[in-house]
């Protein structure tokens, strides 16, 4: 499947374009990694999809090819 570059993913595109789960990504987004945007009066949230590339090419350079989520403090 083709993503696009521009415009705005729901939850499912974002989750099957980073192949991560609802909650990965929930985790991501309430942690500020990944930009979410509400389009409207509604609490649905979309996510721009260069803000998906630009998280899928940081994981790339890191050495990642999915997005596997890892807490930076992990519990003690």
């Amino acid at each position: 499947m083709r993503y696009p570059r521009e415009g705005f993913a729901r939850i499912d595109s974002a989750c099957e374009f980073l192949q991560v789960g609802r909650t990965t990504l929930f985790r991501l987004m309430a942690k500020g990694t990944i930009q979410t945007v509400r389009l409207d009066a509604s609490s649905h949230r979309r996510i721009p999809w260069p803000a998906l590339w630009e998280f899928k090419t940081k994981l790339i350079k890191a050495g990642g090819g999915t997005a596997e989520y890892v807490d930076p403090k992990p519990a003690a």
